[in-house]
Formats: C-alpha cells, sequence, structure tokens
C-alpha cells in the first residue's frame, strides 16, 4: 500500500470515528434501570430514558455522556404521565395557591380535563392565555360546555331554543373550538342543560365534529329520576351517532337500589353500538363509594364520601366539621345562629341526619357541627 492510499484510509477512519462521535446523542437527563411501561399496552421492559430539551428523545440502553445527569429507577416503574378525563379544576388551575395541582402531579396526574358536566366556558382563548401567563403544573385540555353555552344564550329558559338561539349556541361552540376546546361537555341532570332536548345537542356536537372533537356527557339520569339509566345511555350515544363523534360517558355507574343490576345490560348498550360503529367509552370512579347524595337534584345535602350519612346543609355551609352524637344529646343539641345557614325564619336549624317524621327523628341520632 502506498503512502498516499495509507493516509486516505487512515482519514476515512478518523472522518468516520469524529462522525459517530458528533452523532452521539447527549442527554439533559439519563433516567436509568427503571421498569419501562411505554403505554402502548405491550409487556414492562427494563432499560433507561434519554430526555433532551423537555422530551423523551430515546429509550433503550444508554450510556450517559460524561457529567449527564442521571436518576436511578431501579425498582421502579416509570411510565408516561396520567390523563384524568374527568376534573373540576377549571377555577382551581387559575387559582395562584393552586395552579401547581401538586395534589395530581404527586399521583403521576400530569394531564388535566377541564369544562366536564357542561360547565366548561366558551372563553378559551382567555382561558388558555390566563393559564400560560401564571403558569400551571399539569398540561390543560378543555371541553366547552353546553350548559355555559345555553345558559349565555337562553338564560334559564325550559324551552326549545328557536333558530336564531340556536344558531348563537353554535357560534360559541364554534368559537370556543377555534380557539383549542377538544371538544363539547354536557350535563343533562343539571339546568340549564336539562332543559335540552337530544336534537339541540346534536346540532350543537356537530360543529364539534367539524374540529375533530368529542362529546362528553354526565347523562341525563343515572338513577331512575327522570328517563331512566338505560334510556340516558342510549341518548349519549344517539349524538355521537347521528353527529358523527366519540361519545365519552362521564363517571358510569348505576346510581342507587333502583338500578342495581343494571351494569350488564348498560355494557351490552355500549357494545352494540361500537359494533354499530360508534366510538363511546367510559370512565369510572376510581374509589368504591360515591360522594355525591343518592337523591334528587335540588337537594342541599352532600354524602360523607364512603358513608351512608349525609352532612346537614347547616353544618356544610359554616365549613364546620360534623360529628355523631347520642340521641340522649341530641334533644338538647342545635347549630348555634352563628353555624347555620341562613333561614329565612331568622331560627338556628337543627341539624338532623335526615329528613322525615318526628318518630324518625327521635329514633335516628343526629349531627352536631
Amino acid at each position: 500500500m502506498t503512502w498516499n492510499r495509507l493516509s486516505l484510509v487512515v482519514l476515512a477512519f478518523v472522518l468516520c470515528a469524529a462522525g459517530v462521535s458528533a452523532q452521539a446523542p447527549v442527554y439533559d437527563l439519563v433516567i436509568a434501570g427503571g421498569t419501562i411501561f411505554d403505554g402502548s399496552g405491550g409487556p414492562a421492559m427494563t432499560g433507561d430514558i434519554g430526555i433532551k430539551d423537555g422530551k423523551i428523545a430515546a429509550i433503550g440502553r444508554i450510556t450517559p455522556a460524561p457529567g449527564a445527569r442521571t436518576f436511578s429507577a431501579a425498582g421502579a416503574i416509570v411510565a408516561p404521565g396520567f390523563i384524568d378525563i374527568h376534573t373540576h379544576g377549571d377555577r382551581g388551575i387559575i387559582a395562584d395557591r393552586l395552579k401547581s395541582a401538586q395534589n395530581y402531579i404527586a399521583q403521576g396526574v400530569t394531564t388535566l380535563v377541564t369544562g366536564n358536566c357542561g360547565d366548561g366556558t366558551f372563553d378559551v382563548a382567555q382561558y388558555f392565555d390566563r393559564i400560560r401567563q401564571q403558569g400551571a403544573g399539569p398540561n390543560i385540555v378543555h371541553l366547552v360546555g353546553h350548559g355555559t353555552v345555553r345558559g349565555a344564550v337562553m338564560q334559564s329558559a325550559d324551552r326549545a331554543p328557536t333558530p336564531e338561539e340556536l344558531g348563537r349556541m353554535k357560534a360559541l361552540v364554534e368559537k370556543a373550538m377555534r380557539e383549542g376546546a377538544a371538544g363539547l361537555s354536557s350535563g343533562l341532570f343539571y339546568a340549564p342543560g336539562s332543559y335540552a332536548k337530544v336534537e339541540e345537542v346534536v346540532e350543537l356536537a356537530r360543529v364539534v365534529k367539524e374540529f375533530g372533537g368529542i362529546y362528553t356527557s354526565h347523562i341525563r339520569d343515572e338513577s331512575n329520576y327522570t328517563i331512566g339509566l338505560k334510556a340516558s345511555i342510549e341518548e349519549a350515544i344517539e349524538v355521537g351517532e347521528k353527529a358523527g363523534v366519540p361519545v365519552q360517558i362521564s363517571h358510569i355507574k348505576a346510581l342507587g337500589k333502583p338500578v342495581w343490576g343494571q351494569a350488564p345490560e348498560i355494557c351490552r348498550i355500549i357494545e352494540a353500538a361500537q359494533g354499530r360503529g360508534v366510538r363511546v367509552f367510559a370512565d369510572q370512579y376510581p374509589y368504591n363509594a360515591s360522594p355525591h347524595p343518592h337523591w334528587r337534584a335540588g337537594s342541599r345535602r352532600t354524602a360523607k364520601p364512603g358513608k351512608g350519612s349525609r352532612t346537614p346543609s347547616c353544618c356544610r355551609a359554616s365549613g364546620r366539621k360534623w360529628r355523631r352524637i347520642s340521641n340522649a344529646a341530641a334533644a338538647r343539641t342545635r347549630c348555634s345562629s352563628r353555624r347555620s345557614a341562613p333561614n329565612p325564619n331568622g331560627k338556628a336549624k337543627t341539624c338532623w341526619k335526615s329528613a322525615g317524621s318526628r318518630a324518625r327523628r327521635r329514633s335516628r341520632p343526629r349531627l352536631r357541627c
């Protein structure tokens, strides 16, 4: 081999080595040795994750560059941030003391969906601008609320909208979608959403379809209060089927003894809709007992989470804790005026455990603030 050819070989080797060195990634952080669930549904793997500019740049076996930050995740699970698709953190996330949402971050939740149950603002640009200006711990996905839109156009009118009113409602939904909303939510159990017929919701959902959005619903009845659980599930599916949008049924459940045992049939209704090509999903509470009262809307009482008893409104309004007391003590125990909720007749309210006859009141323990 001549000197010139040898020089060319050496030069080529040096250039190749330099290229490899130049292409070797340098990460801002390496999360090493964790059990990785990548969110695809596949089996876990043990490996490393390279982070660059705030994003995952590599997953596998990584040799950190000298001086690189390394965090050992050995014995721990590493997974993508969880998404809580049903929150009511709309106001909390723009409050300075709550905006970091540490309660969510500590649980691995990195994205919140706000605007659920028909309550989301249609001033989406303003909402997002405020979040950007002050910062927030998690990512935020927002839904425009049917109840908010209907209330802005029709206030509390219990009737179908006129063509002009429906047009204004559709314009507000379109505005919200253009400003970044991910879809439309409804709370057909609550006023003013409860005044709407299914045709109205379908028309608004058709606007959402133009932007690739979704429809989520706190359905009209989760028990047997009005049209019933099954009919309410079918109504939510009807909206998605007619409008051509995916449906998300919020906190699906059979609420109360009258509808216990209907869950298998509800699942069959959803599966049948999926078989027709309707994209239907549902979320479920992550706890065993619902904290919502098991009675009609309009009740001022609130169920104590995980228990059957309810906090009287007079105690709840005062912000004081309550405790169970004996029947003997109950005869002389009342909420004082400063602890009671406002009462038109000027008298302090008694903290009853439940409404009913005097006999029932005497036979049951009461609660004291």
